[in-house]
């Protein structure tokens, strides 16, 4: 009679911390079988080492993590945290370091080779040519000119790139083949003529010396004729009769090598000539259809046309996330209309940029392809929106999303750091797609007929039985899961599972897409988010006319004051100016300027200067003898000096100085050194640190069971009142020793003086005994912050939080186009599995009704008196399709959204099992784009975050050094 809870077996011990058996039951060593179908244990080396891989790849392990504890006690979660630190965080995390050097050092390889063989090419070819240029310099030297040899070298100077611009040998109509060969003849007898040769300009000289001999053709209007000219550097080549240079063979060949037409051929390129024309470029419009196009073009392209059409597409996106199953007649009736609305706004933008810009110009730019398709879908959308389960389509309006990307530069940057990863990564998806579809090939080989024979018409949902559900396999083995469908495997065929699945996880998973998150990490540039000044950004240039006529606006509303202002201000200069500047009551009033203006600029304190009449008779001495302010030794010290209030008191309360000796003034700056050695001594660092692990432990200890226990629990209040004291102590001296402006001019000294202020709130608060009020308890929960004061006493965490905090814009730009893509994702899961996650339960267990209780619909799932009940995750409306797609996105509990999705009928119709099988292409398709690309977008902005810390820190370390 063993004990069960949720129909398994419960793990029990005799150890300290472990779990015990209700009352009545014993628990007994070595008795049953092991969990997870026997496969999981520590029984021998073997299985200790399939738990120790499964714990390292973190699959599953929260269960192997609870039934070690429940067996053995609670104080083995050392041995977890050990294994996953270690094992996970380190080992599993260093192989994706060595894929990413292995793959750095080949592309350095590959790119040297590369340009070591066009540096070879480059030789080669100019090698070749100085040979041609010396045999035919040679040969004209002797006048023993082999004229064969001759013409088919320079018709060879076709086949080369640094030698030929343009070649046209134009023969009209073969159906009088010896007429051409007479204008052939004709032509080439103009070849060599002196005449030509000295028409030649001294630009084409220059660049006939440098090129050595150049090959150039050029037809006249008719395109009847073609001129062919050979030029050799400081050499005039004449003619030979053509006869001799081009016999009849040669003369074939340069007809081969020629753009001949015959009368087809003429045909097709005058009608291609007419549609280029009529239907391209408009070309042969009358004056009025131009004024018009030229009228739409500066309407449609205009920037606010482009800001309109921008709020337009948010809108859009908006109304389609706004629309779910079982909204109201009104909503539906709202949400159409928008869509008939935006797609006329779409499609007369389409139209009005063809009409401007011509077909052929309107298609050379992507974006409008891009958009000329997302209007034909959304045409065709419109056609098709009665016919059942093409709803889908517009989903794929979404898409125009991405023409943002035109004005969001964060968007249009990632999206090219997507697009280079797609092209680096041809190759290696080609590979991966091999690998997956051996390994499922491989497995419907070896397993599929082992899982029909062990069971038969109730086949698991992850099996090998066919290709698809074995690339499926494969494919979360590549996500990371594999433990689950191993024991499933074991089951039908035994141990030959292990190596298999073994095989597929470190080559698919440890190799392959490590290998692809390098390869997406390399496109990472050391400013590739930050927003270039030199971008062109029509919605921004909307903006910022917007901007000027707001300001233009407020300009010509308060103009009437701003004169006023300025004669007020004139009459001041004139007054000014008619005064007499050299007097001695003036010269002191400007000394009196300058030296607040000197305690501005250089920050001197009240704390550290004498008085005022005696720095304005230091001032007036320096003046008198021309020395320069700064030289004087009481001016450097002031100058070093760090100020212990802000400007702004000093000034307020500038008159104390004057009641102060000066013999309390240099004791106040002696203490304040010596206070400023203290505290920057090895021995206080230290001390601090010491007493914030001490406080931190303090912390920790303060639980329920310690709150029961009045002693302990008073001796932990003790110990954190002296920590506060304590740190009270350390903030006091630091204002003392840096000046309180100096001190907040620190990021992390605000964050210790926080912990100081919430610490010694929590204190006043337990002295009056309200602390434990819950409006107050969250001032005592603050206390946590404690241990972050540790992070400004080591330089290498402080270049990790540093690394955190400068990422976070980068982050939170890659989080708004990852919540883009998710957005798109999300719509096309409400259109897909929207109010279809229903499902008919039992009342107590909450389990799916069998198939025997012949239950279709809601309406007879009622009628049996059972639940008809709706998944907890589900694709009812867009933030929950977003909480979904997290699941799937992370790989936690996707199993059951995706078996949810692949049984989903209807709506209020009973789940039936696969009956949508396909639904698992619309997961695959968003693992790998909102989750193998986005997500990893995030490693790379920190990463490439932290990099600009440590050279940084390195550059300040070599600039002190």
């Amino acid at each position: 009679n063993w004990y069960r809870e949720n129909e398994r077996y419960v793990v029990c011990g005799n150890a300290s911390g472990s779990r015990k058996c209700p009352h009545g039951y014993v628990c007994w060593q070595d008795r049953g079988i092991n969990p997870d179908f026997g496969y999981t244990s520590f029984d021998n080396y073997g299985w200790a080492m399939l738990a120790c891989f499964r714990l390292m790849t973190q699959d599953y392990w929260e269960n192997l993590y609870q039934l070690v504890l429940s067996a053995a006690g609670v104080y083995q979660f050392f041995y977890f945290v050990a294994v996953v630190f270690f094992g996970s965080f380190y080992l599993v995390n260093l192989i994706l370091a060595i894929v990413s050097m292995s793959y750095l050092e080949q592309q350095k390889i590959v790119v040297a080779d590369n340009e070591e063989r066009e540096k070879r090419k480059i030789e080669d070819e100019l090698e070749f040519q100085n040979e041609e240029a010396q045999r035919v310099s040679d040969a004209h030297a002797h006048s023993h000119v082999d004229h064969d040899q001759y013409v088919e070298n320079a018709l060879s100077f076709q086949d080369s790139n640094h030698q030929i611009s343009h070649t046209s040998i134009s023969i009209e109509d073969k159906q009088n083949e010896k007429k051409n060969d007479l204008n052939n003849i004709q032509s080439f007898q103009a070849i060599f003529s002196d005449q030509t040769l000295q028409n030649s300009t001294d630009d084409e000289k220059k660049r006939q010396q440098t090129s050595g001999i150049s090959y150039l053709s050029d037809q006249n209007q008719n395109n009847s004729d073609s001129t062919i000219l050979l030029y050799q550097s400081g050499a005039h080549l004449k003619c030979a009769p053509i006869t001799a240079i081009l016999p009849a063979n040669k003369l074939d060949r340069a007809n081969v090598r020629s753009k001949s037409m015959d009368t087809t051929n003429t045909c097709g390129r005058l009608f291609v000539k007419l549609l280029r024309i009529y239907c391209c470029e408009w070309s042969h419009e009358s004056p009025i259809f131009q004024k018009f196009q030229d009228a739409v073009a500066i309407f449609i392209l205009d920037a606010f046309m482009d800001l309109f059409i921008t709020i337009c597409i948010i809108l859009n996106t908006l109304f389609m996330a706004l629309d779910q199953p079982g909204q109201s007649e009104k909503m539906t009736r709202i949400l159409t209309a928008g869509n008939y609305f935006f797609t006329s706004i779409f499609t007369i933008e389409c139209v009005l940029k063809l009409i401007a810009l011509t077909p052929v110009k309107y298609l050379k730019n992507g974006w409008n392809v891009f958009d000329l398709l997302i209007v034909i879908i959304s045409v065709v959308e419109l056609g098709l929106a009665n016919i059942k389960g093409l709803n889908v389509l517009r989903s794929l309006r979404l898409l125009r999303v991405f023409k943002l990307a035109k004005s969001w530069q964060t968007l249009n940057r990632l999206m090219s750091i997507i697009g280079k990863s797609i092209g680096a990564l041809g190759n290696l998806t080609l590979v991966l797609v091999i690998i997956i579809f051996i390994f499922a090939v491989m497995g419907m080989q070896l397993f599929g007929q082992k899982y029909a024979d062990k069971f038969g018409k109730d086949i698991p949902r992850w099996h090998f039985f066919d290709f698809f559900h074995a690339f499926m396999i494969v494919f979360r083995v590549l996500c990371g899961e594999w433990i689950e469908s191993m024991w499933i495997c074991l089951e039908c065929v035994g141990w030959p599972c292990i190596p298999f699945f073994l095989l597929t996880f470190v080559i698919g998973n440890l190799v392959i897409l490590n290998l692809f998150l390098a390869l997406l990490l390399a496109s990472f540039g050391s400013n590739i988010l930050i927003e270039k000044e030199d971008d062109e950004n029509k919605i921004g240039e909307a903006i910022d006319r917007i901007q000027r006529f707001f300001h233009y606006l407020i300009e010509s509303i308060f103009h009437q004051k701003q004169q006023q202002q300025q004669q007020k201000e004139d009459y001041i200069k004139n007054n000014i100016n008619n005064q007499s500047l050299s007097t001695t009551r003036e010269l002191v009033g400007n000394v009196s300027l300058l030296i607040f203006y000197i305690i501005e600029e250089f920050n001197v304190s009240v704390c550290t200067t004498n008085n005022l009449s005696t720095i304005q008779e230091d001032i007036e001495m320096q003046t008198m003898n021309n020395d320069s302010i700064i030289s004087n030794s009481k001016w450097q010290v002031l100058h070093r000096s760090s100020d212990c209030c802000p400007i702004l008191i000093s000034n307020h309360f500038s008159c104390f100085a004057k009641c102060i000796p000066k013999v309390i003034q240099e004791q106040w700056i002696y203490f304040r050194s010596i206070a400023h050695l203290f505290v920057e001594h090895r021995f206080f660092e230290w001390l601090i640190v010491g007493s914030i692990l001490a406080s931190s432990t303090t912390l920790a200890l303060e639980d329920v069971k310690t709150r029961q226990q009045t002693i302990f629990f008073e001796i932990l209040a003790v110990f954190d009142k002296i920590f506060t004291i304590i740190f009270t102590i350390e903030l006091i001296l630091k204002w003392f020793a840096y000046g309180i402006k100096n001190y907040f001019t620190n990021g992390w000294n605000w964050l210790d003086f926080i912990i100081v202020v919430v610490s010694v709130l929590g204190t006043i608060l337990d002295s009056f005994g309200v602390a434990d009020i819950p409006a107050f308890k969250s001032i005592r929960t603050l206390r946590a912050l404690r241990p972050l004061k540790a992070l400004s006493k080591f330089e290498g965490i402080r270049v990790v939080v540093h690394a955190l905090f400068s990422s976070i814009p980068s982050i939170f730009n890659v989080l708004l186009v990852c919540l883009v893509f998710w957005l798109i994702f999300s719509i096309m899961g409400v259109q897909l599995f929207g109010g279809k996650f229903y499902r008919c339960v039992y009342v107590g267990t909450h389990h799916r009704v069998n198939i025997s209780e012949n239950v279709t619909n809601k309406i007879d799932c009622l009628n049996k008196n059972f639940i008809w009940e709706n998944s907890r995750i589900n694709f009812d409306n867009v933030l929950r399709g977003y909480l979904a797609l997290f699941h799937v996105a992370t790989f936690k509990g996707w199993i059951e959204i995706m078996a949810d999705a692949t049984d989903a009928k209807e709506i209020d119709v009973q789940p039936k099992y696969e009956a949508n099988i396909y639904a698992f292409i619309y997961f695959v398709l968003f693992i790998i784009f909102g989750s193998f690309f986005t997500l990893n977008l995030f490693i790379g902005v920190v990463i490439d975050n932290f990099n600009q810390q440590k050279r940084k820190l390195s550059f300040l370390i070599n600039l002190i050094t």
